[in-house]
């Protein structure tokens, strides 16, 4: 009678902290698996409009016009990235910084999506550093 009122505390004290750990979990594999989707996107979508080079100004450059074209694409694009994964582009500004920053949770998802690993760490190198959220 004894272990089976330890384990009922136990399930009644310990189950709550425990059923916290799995929406946190769930919640860093969205937004890990929405930032690979978006970064694999965009670097298809440089790759077919030229590179970087082709939205600065100079002759054999995109117009203004299309490069407003593209933002907006881009823009559409993403939203319906996010979308796939219930996220909003501000929910993702917002709540995504705090989830990239914490090592401990991407390494908890990491050990049981390795795959997802190599995908997260493949995302290449941005100028400003805000497709990766961490530093290298």
């Amino acid at each position: 009678m004894k272990v089976v009122r330890i384990v009922l505390l136990a399930v009644v004290f310990l189950a709550p902290g425990m059923a916290g750990a799995g929406p946190d979990a769930d919640e860093t594999e969205r937004f890990v698996r929405a930032r690979v989707e978006i970064a694999e996107f965009m670097n298809d979508f440089m790759k077919e409009q030229g590179g970087m080079e082709r939205f600065r100004p100079g002759p054999d450059r995109h117009s203004m016009e299309a490069v407003q074209r593209m933002v907006q694409e881009i823009n559409e694009e993403v939203a319906q990235i996010l979308g796939r994964h219930g996220l909003t582009i501000d929910s993702y500004r917002e709540q995504g910084p705090p989830i990239f920053q914490d090592q401990n949770r991407l390494d908890a998802l990491f050990q049981t999506h390795p795959d997802l690993r190599a995908r997260f760490e493949a995302i290449p190198d941005e100028p400003m550093g805000f497709m990766r959220g961490r530093d290298r």
